[in-house]
């Protein structure tokens, strides 16, 4: 007989909370040897020798040239800088706040475009729409960990006279047209928060094949000192640390199995959760690798029998943590409605309304993955039923 879900009384599918991500770092033996090097001889900052080992590591994965830094806001700040003159940077309003923080910190203005409502990355057209003779830059994001469409982009950006920018803070391992990420504009931003499929702790870095480019992120990232002691420029304190250096390298060792499973549980999660009604995938072009940096869905009320809050307090009871990434999308909190005030985001707004991330990593096992997808299953079989309850409850 199959079980109730747990909001109707039922047992929860998990004992304990399963989250939205579980962070995978290596066993402390293997970071062990590098972390006794470093605090004995207290060269544990200022870019010494691993952090340099692994920014040329980082450099053979992309094929471009690398600048670690503490973290990719910071990042975003350091190739923005990099610019040389102000003006407004061409984004989507959905992604991460950082995305836009950054810019915003570090003097320019955010200027929104929809996205495309399949693979809910940059519209290319919307892109160009909102292309002004301030615009400075655009800058994409690969939502998820699903490269934009970056040649249509690349030719929006040619068009308009700027340089086009990735935000691949989803994207480390993603490829386009047989490309990996990092080299897909003039600049890329990777991310290495422990939440990423390659998480270290705290991390990013700025990857360009402008050798001026990367030199200026290389000294903004240490004050702007040079080796005489004079600051060149207002820099930052935006070193990445040794110890994360080291765990990035070791990370490193086990990154191509590491994606690979991803990619498996990706696939299989896309075949089980997208049969349902009413639950539309982001679309994965067949020209694009993702590396499924988050398991995303759009939830239509109609034909799913609830809503995507509801699905959300449902999967809560069985202990399965869901997050609504990116609700709401960043013209509709307060620091930045000013920016939408007539930019046409009728496409994030459908989007952003209904989307509701699941939990995935790379050591989710078959058995896990089978008892969340199960649990959500059965929501959707006594949906009425769940509804009524939920409705009772508020």
């Amino acid at each position: 007989m199959q079980e109730r879900p747990a909001i109707l009384g039922g047992k929860p599918a998990f004992p304990e909370l399963m989250d939205i991500v579980r962070p995978e770092l290596p066993p402390l033996e293997k970071v062990e040897a590098g972390f006794r090097e470093v605090l004995a001889n207290g060269k544990i900052t200022n870019n010494s020798r691993f952090v340099r080992a692994f920014e040329l590591e980082l450099a053979a994965r992309t094929g471009t040239p690398t600048a670690v830094t503490a973290n990719a806001t910071l990042a975003i700040m350091l190739l923005l800088k990099g610019l040389g003159r102000r003006g407004d940077v061409v984004m989507p309003s959905f992604t991460f706040a950082a995305t836009a923080h950054a810019a915003r910190w570090s003097g320019f203005s955010v200027r929104f475009a929809d996205i495309d409502p399949e693979t809910w990355t940059l519209s290319p057209a919307a892109a160009e729409g909102a292309c002004g003779p301030d615009t400075v830059a655009i800058m994409g994001v690969h939502v998820f960990g699903v490269p934009c469409d970056v040649d249509a982009l690349a030719d929006v950006a040619g068009r308009a006279g700027v340089p086009l920018l990735f935000d691949a803070a989803h994207a480390f391992g993603a490829a386009y047209r047989g490309r990996p990420v990092g080299g897909l504009g003039q600049g890329e931003v990777l991310s290495f928060h422990a939440t990423k499929l390659f998480g270290v702790g705290e991390g990013g870095a700025v990857c360009t094949r402008d050798p001026g480019w990367l030199e200026a992120v290389r000294g903004g990232r240490n004050f702007g000192l040079e080796g005489s002691g004079d600051c060149v420029e207002a820099g930052l304190n935006a070193k990445m640390s040794e110890l994360f250096a080291i765990i990035g390298l070791s990370v490193l060792e086990t990154f191509t199995e590491r994606l690979a499973k991803r990619r498996r549980i990706g696939a299989l999660l896309r075949e089980r959760v997208g049969k349902l009604p009413g639950i539309t995938l982001q679309r994965i072009p067949d020209d694009r690798e993702s590396t499924h940096q988050n398991f995303a869905v759009l939830v239509d009320p109609a034909a799913f029998g609830l809503t995507r809050d509801e699905l959300s307090e449902a999967m809560k009871a069985e202990n399965v943590m869901t997050r609504k990434y990116f609700h709401p999308p960043l013209h509709d909190m307060t620091c930045y409605r000013a920016e939408a005030a007539e930019a046409d985001l009728a496409e994030t707004d459908q989007v952003a309304e209904r989307v509701l991330c699941f939990p995935i990593f790379s050591n989710m096992t078959d058995a896990e993955l089978d008892t969340m997808v199960s649990a959500l299953e059965r929501i959707h079989a006594d949906r009425t039923a769940v509804r009524a309850r939920l409705s009772e409850g508020r």
